[in-house]
């Protein structure tokens, strides 16, 4: 669920802002709830049939979060608070791992067959 609506917001929280004219103060947590729940979901279905690696995903947890938080803080910091800024600066950064996911999966495409 949430790969189809846009992971972090990238596709909810602006189509609620600028489609719906939900005030983003409502929707950025209304995503999260959503996000929470759907992944709470996901994590219990996959711990189930054990194809989590939970020393590998602590690790990213303990990776992503401060990362997250430090490039928020530095945006308020330099430009001062602006709703907007939660909305662009994830929608970029999304972008860009997109871009980089595509190659990596099309390398790897590539790789997997002549392994064989």
């Amino acid at each position: 669920m949430i790969g189809c609506i846009g992971i972090g917001g990238v596709i909810l929280v602006p189509a609620l802002v600028f489609l719906a004219d939900v005030p983003i103060q409502i929707s950025i947590p209304a995503a999260m709830l959503a996000y929470i729940l759907s992944g709470l979901v996901a994590t219990a279905v996959f711990a189930h049939n054990k194809s989590i690696r939970w020393s590998m995903a602590a690790w990213l947890c303990l990776g992503a979060t401060p990362t997250a938080i430090a490039n928020m803080q530095a945006v308020t910091e330099r430009y001062g608070f602006a709703p907007q800024a939660f909305i662009i600066v994830p929608v970029v950064g999304a972008f860009l791992i997109d871009v980089a996911n595509a190659i990596v999966i099309s390398g790897f495409a590539g790789i997997i067959p002549a392994l064989r």
